[in-house]
C-alpha cells in the first residue's frame, strides 16, 4: 500500500492533521491541550488500524456484493475496537493522565462507547471517500487514455484503408497515360510521388494546413486529368485563410468520393466543381458532381465504397457531433457540403 513514498506522506500528513484536530476539539472542553494531545496520540492507533482494515479489507467485500461477510466483519471490527479501546484506556491511559483528576472510569458507559465509534466511523468515512476518490480519478485517467488510444488506432486503421484505395486509382491514370506513351507520364509519375510522400510521412499529423491538402487536391486533379483529358472540366474557388490546421485528407476525402462517382458516364462533359471557405471558427467544403440517378445509393446518399465511409468515420471520431456532413442529390448534380470547426479541441 506505501510502495509510493508519496503515499506514505500523504498518509502521514491526514493522520497528522487528524490527531491536531481531535485534540484541539478535546483541549476546548478543559483548556488542557497537554494531556490531550497525549491522549489521542495514545488513542491514534487503534483507529489508524481498523480504519485500514475496514477501507482496504471489509469494505471491498460490500461492492462485490458479499455483503452478509461485509456486514459481520464490520460489526467484529468495531467490536473487538471498542473493547481493546476501552480496557488500554482503563488499564493505561486513564492510571498515567488522569489519576489525580479525580474522574472515575466506567469500562461500559454507554455515551462515551458511541462517541469513540462516531469518531472512529467519521475518520473511515473520509478514509473511504479519499481513496474511492483517488481511485475513481485514476480508473477515468484510464479510460480517457485508453480511449484516446483507441481513436489513434482507429484513425491510422482507417487512414491505412483510404491509402490503398487512393493509389488504385492513382495508378489507373498512371497506366492509361503510359499506354498511350504521352510526354505527360513524367509529371504523372512526379505528382504521385508528391502523393506518396504525402501518405507516409504527412498523413500520420493530427492536424496540417490548408495550403497543404490545397496541394494534394491539385496533384490529385492533376492525374485524373491526365486520364480523362479535355472531358474534364474541374472549377476550385478557395476563400479564406489558407494557413488553418486541418485533419488529413478529409477534403481530399470528398473531391476523391466526386470523381469516382461523378466520372462513371462513357461520354460528354464532366464537370467538378470544388468550393473551400476557411472563415472564422469553421471549414466550409463544397462539392458537386454528376449524378445518375440509376446508381446505387448508400444511407449516406453516395454510391458504395469504402473512401466516403471512411472518411465519414474519421470526422466522428475527430469531432463526435460537432461536424455537419450533407450529402443529396440536386436533379442532375450531386452536392456534398462539409463543416466543420477550426481551432477547437478535437475529441
Amino acid at each position: 500500500m506505501f510502495k509510493d513514498p508519496r503515499r506514505l506522506l500523504q498518509h502521514a500528513l491526514f493522520w497528522g492533521l487528524y490527531w491536531l484536530v481531535f485534540t484541539l476539539n478535546g483541549g476546548l472542553y478543559d483548556l488542557d491541550f497537554k494531556k490531550n494531545a497525549l491522549f489521542m496520540l495514545l488513542d491514534l492507533p487503534f483507529t489508524m488500524c481498523s480504519t485500514y482494515l475496514l477501507v482496504y479489507r471489509i469494505l471491498p467485500l460490500f461492492f462485490r456484493k458479499k455483503w452478509i461477510t461485509f456486514g459481520l466483519a464490520t460489526l467484529l471490527t468495531l467490536a473487538l475496537t471498542m473493547v481493546a479501546k476501552r480496557f488500554f484506556m482503563q488499564y493505561v491511559e486513564y492510571p498515567w493522565l488522569y489519576a489525580d483528576s479525580g474522574y472515575s472510569f466506567t469500562f461500559f458507559n454507554w455515551y462515551r462507547l458511541v462517541g469513540h465509534l462516531v469518531q472512529l466511523l467519521t475518520a473511515t468515512g473520509i478514509v473511504a471517500g479519499l481513496k474511492y476518490y483517488r481511485d475513481w480519478q485514476r480508473a477515468k485517467g484510464r479510460v480517457e487514455a485508453l480511449s484516446a488510444e483507441k481513436r489513434i488506432a482507429e484513425l491510422s486503421f482507417l487512414r491505412a484503408q483510404m491509402h490503398p484505395h487512393f493509389l488504385f486509382n492513382t495508378l489507373n491514370s498512371l497506366y492509361y497515360e503510359v499506354m498511350r506513351k504521352s510526354d505527360g507520364a513524367g509529371d504523372l509519375i512526379i505528382r504521385l510521388s508528391d502523393l506518396l510522400r504525402f501518405i507516409l510521412y504527412e498523413c500520420k499529423d493530427d492536424l496540417i494546413p490548408l495550403s497543404r491538402e490545397l496541394e494534394l487536391i491539385e496533384n490529385y486533379i492533376a492525374l485524373q486529368r491526365c486520364r480523362f483529358g479535355d472531358r474534364l472540366s474541374v472549377d476550385i474557388m478557395v476563400q479564406g485563410d489558407k494557413g488553418q490546421l486541418i485533419p488529413p485528407m478529409i477534403c481530399l476525402g470528398l473531391i476523391e468520393n466526386a470523381f469516382k462517382h461523378g466520372t462513371t458516364q462513357k461520354s460528354g462533359l464532366i464537370e467538378i466543381s470544388l468550393r473551400i471557405e476557411a472563415k472564422g471558427d469553421r471549414l466550409l467544403l463544397e462539392v458537386q458532381n454528376p449524378y445518375e440517378a440509376t446508381a446505387e445509393i448508400e444511407d449516406l446518399g453516395a454510391t458504395k465504397g469504402i473512401g466516403l465511409e471512411n472518411m465519414t468515420q474519421q470526422l466522428r471520431l475527430l469531432y463526435a457531433d460537432q461536424f455537419q456532413l450533407q450529402l443529396q442529390a440536386e436533379g442532375e448534380r450531386f452536392v456534398s457540403r462539409l463543416a466543420i470547426p477550426l481551432n477547437a479541441p478535437m475529441s
